[in-house]
C-alpha cells in the first residue's frame, strides 16, 4: 500500500465542488471571502515582508562579528548605541522575531488556506469570513510591528529568543507596547486560523474521504492547527503578563517564579511553537515527494504517523528549563527535544526510499533537497560544537543565533517557498512561470545555505578581538541573495495572478495524469 499525493490544481479536484463559485460575483480584494484570494494575499504579504526581513538579516549577519567583538561604532548605520535610529540591537530583534511571526507562520497559514480545501475536495473553508479576518488581522499586526521599530527609540531590547526575562522597573515606552500588541494579535490570528483549519478538515471533506486518506500537507496542517490551539493560548497568556509588567512596571518576572513563567510561556526556544514551524514544512516536503515518486510514498500511512509523532513530540519542548540559557546546543539541548529528530530522520528515509524507486524530475524536489541539506548542516554543527567545544560566551551567543535561525527560519522557509510553487495552481489557476520560479527558488535555497554556513562559521573563530571580514561578507551576500529570490518568487506570483483568466478552471494535463496515476483506476477526482 502506498500513500500518494498529487500537485493540486483546480482541474485536479472534483469540478462539482466549485460549482457554487461559478456564479458568484467577483469581490474586490478588500471584501473577498474566497479562500484562494485570501490565501494568495496572505502569501503575497508574507513574501514581501520576507524579502525585507532577509535583506535586513543580511546586514545584521555582516555586523555580528563586530558586535560581539565590541568593535561597533556608537553611532551611524548599524551602530552599537541601543537608541540609535538604525542600531544593531533594534534591527537584530526586528529581524529575528519578525521573520518567525510575520513570515514563516503566515506563509504556512496562506498555503493552508489555499491547499487544504482543495486537498479535501471542498469549495470553501468552514468559516470564510473568519479567514478574511485572519488576513486583515495579520496585516494589522505587521503594521503595528513595523511601527514599533520605527518610532522613537524603538522597543528597549525585549528578546523573545533570550532566556532572561524582560523586566520593567518603570512603565515602558509606546514602541514596546506596540511590539507586544503586534505579537498578541499574531497569536490571536493563529488561533482563529487554526480553528478554521480544524473545522474545515473535520466537516468539509468530500464524501468517502476519511482522515486516513488525507494528503500529507492537509494532515500536517490539521495536526499543526490542533497543537497550536494548545500552545498558542499559553503564549498569549504570557504576553498579557508581559504587557501588564511593561505598562505598569510591576516586576512580574522578577524572582524564580518570573523566570519560570518566562521560560515556559514566552521564551521561543523552550516552546513547542518553535518546532511546530517545521511540521508544515515536513508536510509540504512529503506532499512533493509523494507527487513526484513514480510509485508514490512508501510505507502506506507511515508518513502521516511520523508527521503526527513529530507534532506530539514537539510538546516535550515545554520540559526544557532555565538551564538551557547556558547550553550551546539550543534548541536541541536536552534528550527530550533531541527525540524530535527521530521522526524527522525516519521521514527522510521514507522520502529517499520512495524517490529511489523512480522519480519524475521536477523543480520542487530541489526545495526538498535544500531543506535536507540545511538540516544536515545543522546536525553537523551540533556534532562539531559537541566535539570541538564553543568556549567563549560571545561565540556561544553567535552559535545559538546561527543554529536557531537555520532551524526555525531558514529550513521551514525553503520548503514553504517550494509550497508556493507546488500549490500555486490551486490559488492562481495556473502554475508559476518556470524560468523565474527556478531562478528564485535556487536563490532562496542557495542564499539561505550560504548565510547559515557563514554565521555558524563565525562561532568557531578563535577570537572575536579581530574582524573576520570574509565570513561577514559571505553572510551579507547570502542574505541578499535569499532576499532577491523571495522578491523574484513574489513578482512571479503577481505576474501569474494578473494574467487574464487566472481563476479559470482550466485543464492541467500533467496534474490530471498525476492524479489518475496515483489513484489507479479511480478517476472521479479528475475534472475532464
Amino acid at each position: 500500500m502506498t500513500l500518494t499525493a498529487s500537485p493540486i490544481t483546480s482541474a485536479a479536484v472534483d469540478r462539482a465542488a466549485f460549482a457554487d463559485l461559478a456564479d458568484r460575483p467577483e469581490e474586490n480584494l478588500l471584501t473577498t471571502t474566497d479562500h484562494r484570494t485570501v490565501g494568495s494575499l496572505i502569501i503575497g504579504a508574507a513574501l514581501l515582508l520576507g524579502t525585507l526581513g532577509s535583506a535586513l538579516g543580511a546586514f545584521v549577519s555582516h555586523r555580528v562579528d563586530a558586535v560581539v567583538g565590541d568593535r561597533l561604532p556608537r553611532s551611524g548605520w548599524l551602530g552599537g548605541s541601543p537608541n540609535g535610529g538604525f542600531s544593531f540591537a533594534r534591527l537584530f530583534l526586528a529581524h529575528g522575531v519578525g521573520m518567525v511571526f510575520l513570515v514563516v507562520v503566515p506563509l504556512f497559514l496562506g498555503l493552508a488556506t489555499i491547499a487544504v480545501p482543495a486537498q479535501i475536495g471542498s469549495a470553501r473553508m468552514a468559516f470564510p469570513r473568519l479567514q478574511a479576518f485572519v488576513l486583515w488581522g495579520y496585516i494589522s499586526a505587521a503594521a503595528l510591528y513595523i511601527a514599533a521599530f520605527s518610532i522613537g527609540d524603538g522597543p528597549p531590547g525585549i528578546d523573545f529568543f533570550g532566556g532572561s526575562p524582560a523586566t520593567a522597573a518603570n512603565p515602558a515606552n509606546r514602541a514596546t507596547e506596540l511590539q507586544i500588541a503586534a505579537l498578541m494579535l499574531v497569536g490571536v490570528v493563529i488561533v482563529l486560523a487554526s480553528v478554521n483549519i480544524v473545522a474545515t478538515v473535520l466537516t468539509y471533506r468530500r464524501p468517502g474521504l476519511d482522515m486516513a486518506g488525507l494528503r500529507p500537507f492537509a494532515w500536517s496542517s490539521f495536526v499543526t492547527a490542533g497543537l497550536s490551539l494548545i500552545t498558542v493560548p499559553v503564549f498569549l497568556a504570557g504576553m498579557l503578563l508581559l504587557a501588564i509588567d511593561q505598562h505598569f512596571g510591576g516586576g512580574l518576572f522578577n524572582g524564580a517564579a518570573g523566570q519560570w513563567i518566562w521560560v515556559h510561556g514566552i521564551w521561543i526556544l523552550t516552546r513547542p511553537d518553535a518546532f511546530l514551524l517545521l511540521l508544515p514544512a515536513l508536510g509540504i516536503a512529503t506532499d512533493i515527494v509523494a507527487s513526484r515518486a513514480k510509485q508514490g510514498l512508501l510505507g502506506g500511512p507511515a508518513g502521516l504517523h511520523l508527521l503526527t509523532g513529530f507534532g506530539v513530540l514537539s510538546l516535550l519542548a515545554w520540559t526544557g528549563g532555565a538551564d538551557r540559557i547556558t547550553s550551546v546546543l539550543v534548541p536541541t539541548a536536552s534528550i527530550q527535544t533531541g527525540l524530535i529528530a527521530v521522526p524527522v530522520a525516519l521521514l527522510v528515509l521514507l522520502w529517499l526510499g520512495s524517490l529511489a524507486k523512480g522519480a519524475k524530475p521536477d523543480l520542487r524536489l530541489l526545495f526538498v533537497a535544500g531543506f535536507l541539506l540545511l538540516l544536515a548542516l545543522c546536525a553537523v554543527n551540533v556534532l562539531v560544537a559537541a566535539v570541538r567545544g564553543v568556549d567563549q560566551e560571545q561565540a556561544k551567543t553567535v552559535w545559538v543565533v546561527a543554529q536557531s535561525r537555520a532551524l526555525l527560519i531558514g529550513a521551514p522557509l525553503i520548503v514553504l517557498v517550494g509550497g508556493v510553487l507546488h500549490f500555486a495552481p490551486a490559488g492562481l489557476g495556473r502554475s508559476l512561470m518556470p524560468a523565474p520560479a527556478a531562478l528564485g527558488g535556487l536563490a532562496v535555497i542557495g542564499g539561505t545555505l550560504i548565510g547559515s554556513v557563514a554565521l555558524a562559521g563565525l562561532s568557531y573563530q578563535s577570537s572575536f578581538d579581530r574582524a573576520n571580514n570574509a565570513l561577514s561578507i559571505i553572510g551579507l551576500i547570502g542574505g541578499l541573495v535569499a532576499a532577491g529570490g523571495l522578491a523574484l518568487v513574489l513578482l512571479n506570483a503577481l505576474s501569474s495572478a494578473l494574467q487574464p483568466g487566472g481563476r479559470a478552471f482550466e485543464s492541467d494535463h500533467d496534474a490530471a495524469n498525476d492524479v489518475a496515476a496515483n489513484h489507479g483506476n479511480d478517476t472521479t477526482e479528475v475534472a475532464h
